[in-house]
């Protein structure tokens, strides 16, 4: 349940943060709100949390609600879009708390969801990142199990755990969790990179991240004792322009897989084959797990402890910083264009090929029409030779429906 109108939202602000909750804000005032007053109802009094908004080109009413009506957020505001991948990096350089809970503003958290992460994190040291049960918030699906954390196949595409695939209660290890409710070790984090900007301005980003975790020799896991809901999907806008399309989003994960694919090569090989049945089977799903499991319990050296991620946008030399500069901002609207460039490049060449597939059914169309001529001119002639036939048969027709007319004349 949301605020009521007018409403203040008192968010937690523990001096000493164990937990820093970021939460990217966009445009969605009536999504933001709902998220924050969850974050406020739901707070654990025992674990100290702080909350961090970061303002990602904030519409005018998100703007006037964190600023009138929030209250204990520490603020990062960018004027230009930072994207998902750059926004969180930003969050993560204002936040202070060793565990980072990443939300989006279309996530509303169940009262007590901090408490699962951080036990299994305490128990499982290995465990650099610990995710939550996502539930369906929309309403046309509302309640039902979004996944249990993810599975990634060969090809860079992810899988969501379902309930017949897990058979645990408790934490258990998967590839990767979604940046929608998922908590992060600061200090994994920085070891890898952060989050890969490469991939802005969205998709993919956390999934990236989780490979480099398990690269480091850390690993990911989920409890599905922590619940959020979630809405999805929320950076389309149906009717709000080409790059808030469905397209656009469909373009931005053809993008991601296909960098996840040039950047971990070989490494890719530890996974499943994807099936081709969609979605995919409980069975397969499960083999997928036990893969990740057996990956978990090795407790493997780390492949490399070098960082794996690259931040051309948000970090200049000599720091990680909090806030967005003049500098970064040149480098978000340049990437902007950039992805609106390549954007648009790819509808060019998904019109190229349409264009040649209509081309070619012309080119068929044309070589069929004198077929289609020859075949009139010989109905045409058929016609003609039947003709001397079918009329007299038709002129005697008539005849016989007159004389069978009451009253008509005999002799016919």
């Amino acid at each position: 349940m949301g605020a009521a109108p007018g409403e203040t939202i008192e968010l937690p602000s523990a001096e000493h943060p164990l937990v820093s909750v970021v939460v990217l804000l966009t445009r969605e005032a009536e999504f933001a709100e709902r998220c924050l007053h969850a974050i406020a109802a739901g707070h654990e009094r025992d674990v100290p949390t702080e909350v961090v908004l970061v303002l990602n080109a904030p519409d005018e009413d998100t703007l006037a609600l964190v600023e009138q009506r929030v209250i204990g957020a520490r603020i990062v505001s960018s004027p230009v879009n930072t994207g998902t991948g750059p926004g969180w990096n930003l969050g993560f350089g204002a936040a202070r708390g060793r565990w980072v809970a990443l939300l989006h503003e279309d996530s509303e958290p169940e009262s007590g969801w901090l408490g699962p992460l951080l036990d299994t994190a305490e128990r499982h040291p290995r465990a650099a990142v610990v995710g939550s049960r996502l539930v369906w918030s929309d309403p046309e699906r509302a309640g039902e199990l979004w996944n249990r954390g993810n599975i990634m196949w060969r090809d860079a595409m992810p899988g969501h755990l379902t309930d017949e695939a897990v058979d645990e209660d408790g934490p258990y290890a998967c590839d990767h969790c979604s940046s929608a409710a998922a908590m992060f070790e600061r200090e994994a984090w920085q070891s890898v990179g952060g989050f890969d900007e490469r991939y802005f301005p969205a998709v993919r980003h956390e999934l990236d991240l989780c490979v480099a975790i398990w690269s480091a020799g850390r690993t990911v896991m989920c409890d599905p004792r922590s619940t959020v809901l979630h809405r999805g999907a929320a950076m389309v806008r149906p009717g709000a322009g080409a790059l808030e399309s469905w397209e656009f989003r469909a373009f931005l994960a053809d993008r991601s897989q296909r960098l996840l694919t040039r950047k971990w090569g070989d490494a890719l090989a530890a996974y499943e084959e994807r099936p081709a049945e969609h979605p995919a089977p409980a069975a397969d799903l499960r083999r997928a797990r036990e893969r990740t499991v057996a990956r978990a319990a090795a407790e493997l050296a780390p492949m490399d402890r070098s960082p794996r991620s690259e931040r051309p946008l948000t970090a200049p030399e000599g720091g990680w910083p909090d806030a967005v500069d003049a500098e970064i901002e040149r480098r978000l609207l340049a990437a902007q264009v950039g992805v609106q460039s390549e954007f648009c490049d790819a509808l060019a060449g998904a019109l190229g090929a349409r264009d040649t597939r209509v081309r070619a059914l012309e080119a068929e169309v044309a070589a069929l029409a004198p077929k289609a001529h020859t075949h009139d001119l010989i109905l045409g002639g058929r016609w003609w030779r039947l003709r001397g036939r079918i009329d007299p048969a038709v002129r005697a027709g008539r005849r016989l429906r007159r004389a069978l007319r009451p009253g008509a004349a005999p002799g016919i």
